[in-house]
């Protein structure tokens, strides 16, 4: 990055804040969360921010108004919507060519939308013009949705790029260099475009999610192949811990939970470990109960069962096809050879109430690897005890 001048403490700071998902508006993931969470602390903090989401649709705002952005034919035409909404205040929601979807990434058959690296690249050169009309104090950009923006955006302007899920990074073709912006050859990457490794070297400051993903991002185990890139910035990547919204992740007023409890009063924990046991249809002998609401995949930790190889289920008339079952494998791992083999021990939970009791392991195996090609993005939870 380029070298910054104090700051103004007496001056109101303003951020644009681009990312693709902030909850409680639009939710798919960690970064909705940690987006939502980071934007109400600036704001509390009288920080003027600027949030830039992408209008998906269905989204009604308060003293609305609209302006028009300044676009390459490619990107165009784009505008914002501006206005108040109820949960999250103040936003700018970005409408360009193909935005607009029922789901921000997946389409109803659970596959990716085809053209989510145009709807994406068209989404972050509109930050981009953003930025470039209103010259905020700082630009801070999440992810791959937003990353390209750093090949149009003013060099002087101070940038931070966050990294919630390394994993996903946008590549795509070299064809797209010249378009994104004067700062497109830094996207080059092994003979295609990159968003992420650009914006890794343009950024001034690269946050991860901690301090200690930090050390694991700079490996070649743990950096998605981004590790050297992120290596060459040096103390330019920073680790800040995340944390959770204390208002609502409190297990003192939560409605959902069938007892409260408090750091002074853990008494009500009690109820919430009955009730789930009920639920799954266990009975309380006093062993320690691990639970986990994730995705399935070794990113959460799913690795530290033995794999159960899906390949074998292929042949029924049912089950997904080669192509399906090479992308399954290679997108994450299922994990469950040490799963116990009877149908009393395991439970799926597929949400809205509906359980499965599968009869064996490899029945275990087969009906994750539906559902997690099912249409629903949400992938299915597993319980079990041995």
């Amino acid at each position: 990055g380029v070298s910054r001048g104090p700051v103004d403490h007496n001056v109101r700071v303003r951020i644009t804040f681009a990312t693709a998902e902030l909850a409680p508006l639009v939710s798919v993931g960690g970064l909705a969360a940690a987006a939502g969470g980071l934007v109400q602390a600036l704001r509390r903090a009288d920080v003027e921010v600027d949030v830039l989401l992408p209008d998906y649709g269905g989204v009604t705002l308060d003293s609305e108004e609209r302006i028009h952005l300044d676009l390459p034919d490619w990107a165009g035409p784009g505008s914002i919507r501006i206005g108040d909404h109820p949960a999250i205040g103040r936003v700018h929601l970005v409408d360009v060519p193909g935005i607009a979807r029922s789901h921000p990434y997946l389409q109803p058959d659970g596959r990716g939308w085809l053209d989510n690296t145009e709807r994406f690249l068209r989404f972050a050169r509109a930050v981009a013009a953003h930025v470039d009309a209103t010259r905020p104090d700082l630009v801070h950009l999440n992810d791959w949705h937003t990353a390209t923006a750093m090949a149009a955006i003013d060099a002087s302007i101070p940038s931070v790029l966050s990294l919630h899920n390394l994993a996903h990074q946008g590549a795509t073709g070299a064809e797209w260099i010249p378009l994104i912006g004067e700062r497109g050859h830094h996207f080059e990457w092994w003979g295609g475009m990159n968003p992420l490794s650009g914006a890794i070297a343009l950024a001034d400051r690269v946050v991860a999610v901690s301090p200690n993903h930090v050390g694991e991002i700079l490996t070649p185990a743990g950096g998605f192949g981004l590790d050297g890139p992120l290596r060459d910035r040096g103390q330019a990547v920073v680790g800040v811990l995340n944390g959770i919204d204390t208002e609502v992740w409190n297990p003192s007023a939560d409605p959902a939970l069938p007892a409260a409890f408090s750091p002074t009063d853990l008494s009500g924990r009690q109820a919430s470990r009955v009730a789930l046991l009920e639920r799954f249809g266990f009975a309380d002998d006093g062993r320690l109960l691990a639970v986990c609401v994730t995705r399935l995949t070794d990113q959460k930790g799913i690795d530290l069962l033995e794999p159960v190889q899906l390949a074998d289920f292929r042949d029924e008339k049912s089950e997904p096809t080669d192509s399906d079952w090479a992308e399954l494998r290679e997108a994450q791992t299922l994990t469950m050879d040490k799963l116990p083999n009877t149908g009393e021990a395991v439970i799926i939970d597929i949400g809205e109430g509906k359980d499965i009791h599968p009869k064996n392991k490899q029945d275990v195996a087969k009906r994750l690897a539906r559902w997690a090609l099912a249409e629903t993005y949400e992938r299915p939870g597993i319980v079990c005890r041995s």
